[in-house]
């Protein structure tokens, strides 16, 4: 008997879905020009030492439609992110941070996490979420910064050592500089909203198990 084919929305159309196949990881995955899909990659990294994993799994984030849709929703896409790599058995935990990001070629620069809710929206909090898998900050909700232009990265996966935390790590000529500190005491409301969005969180990683491997 075969497995029900259905359909999967992604970022450019729908994937097939078959109840009886996962796709599971490619050994030595990586992406030969991450900026093209908005990922900046820390220039302190030894990019052969990065797990292939974390690029795959950005890959499949961008792919399924994710960074798309919930690029600027930092908490839930950081709960998603972090639940789906404990389900693959990698390190993973979330971190309140303040992110400066600056790219003085352009002469921009951004602080998103600093509290000031005078500059957001009412609907919104000026806070920023991130996973830190064992030596990596993994940044998939950055999308704000692409909107001042569209050449800006979405997303990072940068060093979390913490010699890092009050100095600015390099990631090109295309996508500057950005420093990560934590932000401390915790937003009051982040609870909460994760609380509200559980079941969002839940639905995302099902579909995302739906296509792949645990």
């Amino acid at each position: 008997m075969s497995g029900d084919i259905q359909k999967i929305p992604g970022q450019d159309g729908y994937y097939p879905y078959n109840s009886k196949l996962r796709y599971g990881f490619e050994r030595g995955f990586d992406i030969a020009n991450p900026e093209d899909i908005g990922l900046a990659i820390s220039e302190e990294l030894e990019r052969d030492k990065i797990p292939s994993q974390l690029l795959q799994i950005y890959a499949r984030f961008y792919d399924l439609g994710w960074i798309r849709d919930y690029g600027t929703q930092c908490i839930l896409m950081s709960s998603v992110l972090r639940r789906i790599l404990k389900l693959h058995k990698m390190p993973a935990r979330l971190e309140q941070v303040i992110l400066y990001w600056e790219n003085k070629r352009k002469g921009q620069h951004q602080i998103t996490g600093g509290f000031k809710e005078m500059m957001v929206d009412p609907e919104q909090i000026d806070t920023h979420v991130v996973v830190i898998s064992g030596d990596y900050i993994l940044d998939f909700a950055s999308k704000h910064l692409n909107q001042n232009g569209l050449t800006n990265p979405v997303a990072f996966i940068a060093s979390s050592d913490s010699k890092w935390q009050n100095n600015y790590q390099q990631f090109g000529y295309i996508h500057g500089e950005a420093c990560w500190t934590p932000s401390k005491p915790a937003h009051p409301i982040i609870k909460h909203w994760r609380y509200e969005q559980k079941q969002k969180e839940l639905k995302l990683s099902k579909e995302y198990f739906r296509l792949y491997q645990f």
